[in-house]
């Protein structure tokens, strides 16, 4: 039996933040923490989940290989946050974020290089909704607390998106590391 056998791990493609968002998104969960008592996601770190997959590292090499390709045609570009909403099937809440056609585009460029690497990988049928979630698979009561102290409150930012994360774990595992940032084109890129 070989001890270097090619378990598959999980990859999880997102958008990070500025430092200021997820500052603001920390002291938000802390808040809503104290108020309302632990919750699942209480201490992830703020992102956009792009595309979550199970790839083995044969897989996972020609998916790294044709993204990086991919993004090198991608400008960086600004995204915008507007205000909190609600997943009342799963009592999740968020910072949404504003329609973004650039963004669907690039979520849409990271799904191909997932199905090139790995053909039988079938997309999530539900429709690409951009967010920040704040808190996920809450309770019932904590999630009504939520919807009744967020669903009037304003919150508006913007970043600028210049990478992109990917994270790992073992399926076994339950936390995430970082594994590699892979930049967008950026007005420092030189053409030649």
């Amino acid at each position: 039996m070989k001890a270097d056998r090619d378990f598959p791990q999980e990859y999880l493609i997102v958008v990070n933040p500025s430092n200021q968002i997820c500052w603001d998104v920390n002291e938000l969960k802390y808040e809503f923490g104290l108020k309302n008592g632990k919750y699942r996601s209480q201490y992830s770190k703020a992102h956009i989940t792009l595309v979550n997959a199970v790839l083995t590292s044969e897989e996972a090499k020609v998916f790294l290989r044709l993204l990086k390709k991919q993004l090198s045609s991608f400008d960086s570009f600004d995204i915008y946050l507007n205000g909190f909403d609600f997943f009342p099937e799963s009592n999740t809440f968020y910072i949404d974020v504003a329609a973004n056609d650039r963004l669907n585009g690039l979520q849409n460029a990271v799904l191909e290089a997932v199905k090139y690497a790995k053909p039988q990988f079938s997309a999530p049928k539900d429709k690409f909704v951009p967010h920040i979630s704040i808190g996920k698979q809450l309770s019932r009561s904590q999630f009504l607390d939520a919807y009744h102290s967020f669903h009037k409150q304003r919150y508006t930012n913007y970043f600028r998106l210049e990478d992109i994360t990917i994270l790992s774990r073992p399926l076994w595992d339950d936390k995430f590391k970082e594994e590699k940032y892979l930049p967008l084109k950026t007005e420092d890129w030189c053409v030649v």
